[in-house]
């Protein structure tokens, strides 16, 4: 079996289109967002309803948690992350919110051995940054499962409990069994890794063994930005873009 699992879409419908279809290519089997569907981008309700089509599973993200609870934005966002989400609010109809209001903010999949979150699954509603080394090492011991999958910083990464911090990943890395892992996607959407491409993962599961490939998407940055400049938000959302950072 080959599980996808999708993070900070961001409202960047071109990106998430291009790793539709790479997933298409991969023989992916299901899908797992893990969070920040919307947000920063120019096309929240398009990929919500994409989303919502493709994944079985769709956690709650910061910029989900600010829709679904819009008082003090000012407190909870950066200015252009605010404008974004202002955006997002005057586009998504109540009835898009309230599906919004139904996602978790973690999960648990007990036969597959897999924990999903946005940032921190062991204190989900702080909404923390696994940043460091020592950030995961501190995480994964809270953590139930030998595997877990987040987002949040749109930066990927592969840290075990044995190893540490992954500094190559090759393709289809193998797990090793007696290894706890934790596994940062990184963003589709609005990658910050200096890598402009969609980024995404995908968990393959087989004979005994499981795998994780870090999957590299090239899409369109012109398009999502000529449309993100026509809806009028911040110039610095969408020149970062380009350069993935």
């Amino acid at each position: 079996m080959k599980l996808a699992i999708l993070s900070d879409i961001h409202s960047n419908l071109e990106a998430l289109v291009a790793v539709i279809k790479d997933m298409k290519n991969q023989g992916v089997n299901s899908a797992y967002c893990l969070g920040d569907v919307i947000g920063y981008g120019p096309f929240p309700k398009t990929c919500l309803s994409i989303v919502r089509r493709i994944c079985k599973i769709i956690l709650k993200g910061n910029h989900e948690d600010c829709i679904c609870d819009q008082t003090d934005l000012e407190e909870k966002l950066n200015d252009y992350a605010l404008e974004g989400i202002r955006f997002s609010i005057r586009l998504l109809s109540k009835k898009e919110v309230n599906f919004i209001k139904t996602f978790s903010m973690t999960k648990v999949i007990k036969e597959l051995d897999l924990s999903l979150s946005h940032g921190s699954f062991s204190d989900p509603e702080k909404w923390q940054y696994i940043e460091t080394p020592e950030d995961a090492e501190a995480e994964l011991k809270l953590i139930p499962t030998r595997l877990c999958m987040v987002g949040h910083t749109h930066i990927p990464y592969v840290f075990g409990n044995k190893k540490g911090l992954y500094d190559d990943l090759p393709d289809n890395l193998l797990l090793d069994k007696t290894e706890k892992f934790l596994i940062n996607v990184g963003s589709v959407g609005q990658p910050r890794d200096e890598d402009c491409r969609a980024s995404y993962g995908i968990l393959e599961y087989k004979k005994g063994e499981v795998r994780f490939d870090l999957r590299r998407v090239a899409y369109e940055i012109s398009k999502t930005a000529r449309a993100m400049k026509k809806s009028g938000l911040p110039k610095c959302l969408y020149q970062r873009l380009f350069v993935g950072r």
